[in-house]
């Protein structure tokens, strides 16, 4: 891909009026792109940064949100067809967000294996540290899917008595029903905030004038419920379909989409 300079959210609104307008935010220009990197890594990296910007807290996991990805990349068959890519190179793994019926994030494996030696650290028990490291080698770097069974993870890690409450203690996995999701130590930390504020944001939008408000408006608001910082949620909004940004001569507006029943 021939490098070039891009900004950090470019967003196209939806073709509400029959003529779709690209818009560019008034966020900081991306350094030149890497040949070979794409437009989806390099909006996972720009969501990242938010993580060192807001908090820089080791024990938050830097999650990408798939919605945010959406909502900086307009062309969501290029974004799947690129996360697919990513996630065979083993650059990303995907995980699904556990209060969600169809929502995912993304962690880079760089981060994963970062978080992997910080709680390998914390174990006393030298047991476990071999679970674990196990469970990375066997399961992990091995199985792409987002659930696994019981029996399904007591085989892929060789051990019919395979410690699966403690791999839930670390933060591992998390049961739903009769399987195990795979998940992130502290991703509650992203996945609670980001749904709590996504009601909290439509409260804001509720009491505006036309259910509507600038988005240097917006910035100013300070939130309850996070952290994260006001753009890091209303990316997340954008492509989950609930809000839109549109281009007016005031700057960018935050509206509701036209497809979101309020």
């Amino acid at each position: 891909m021939e490098a070039k300079k891009r900004r950090f959210c470019e967003v196209v609104v939806p073709d509400v009026y029959g003529t779709k307008k690209r818009r560019l935010s008034s966020e900081p220009m991306l350094a030149p792109e890497p040949v070979g990197e794409t437009q989806t890594e390099l909006a996972m990296k720009t969501m990242k940064k938010y993580y060192d910007t807001q908090i820089g807290e080791i024990t938050v996991p830097r999650l990408v949100l798939q919605t945010q990805v959406y909502a900086l990349v307009s062309d969501r068959t290029q974004v799947d067809k690129e996360l697919n890519e990513l996630q065979r190179a083993g650059i990303i793994r995907m995980f699904k967000i556990p209060v969600s019926a169809d929502e995912y994030s993304y962690c880079f494996m760089e981060d994963f294996h970062k978080i992997v030696d910080r709680i390998k650290a914390e174990i006393q028990n030298p047991e476990n540290v071999s679970l674990l490291e196990n469970f990375v080698e066997k399961v992990i770097l091995q199985h792409s899917h987002v659930s696994i069974t019981a029996q399904g993870l007591r085989n892929l890690m060789e051990d019919p008595e395979c410690n699966i409450l403690e791999l839930v203690s670390m933060g591992f996995l998390v049961q739903v029903n009769d399987v195990y999701l795979f998940t992130v130590p502290g991703s509650a930390k992203v996945y609670a905030p980001a749904r709590a504020v996504r009601t909290e944001l439509m409260t804001m939008m509720n009491r505006q004038p036309f259910k509507e408000i600038l988005l240097s408006r917006l910035e100013k608001k300070r939130l309850k419920k996070s952290r994260l910082g006001m753009l890091f949620h209303v990316h997340d909004m954008v492509g989950a379909n609930i809000l839109v940004r549109r281009q007016t001569t005031s700057g960018d507006l935050v509206a509701y989409h036209p497809q979101f029943k309020k």
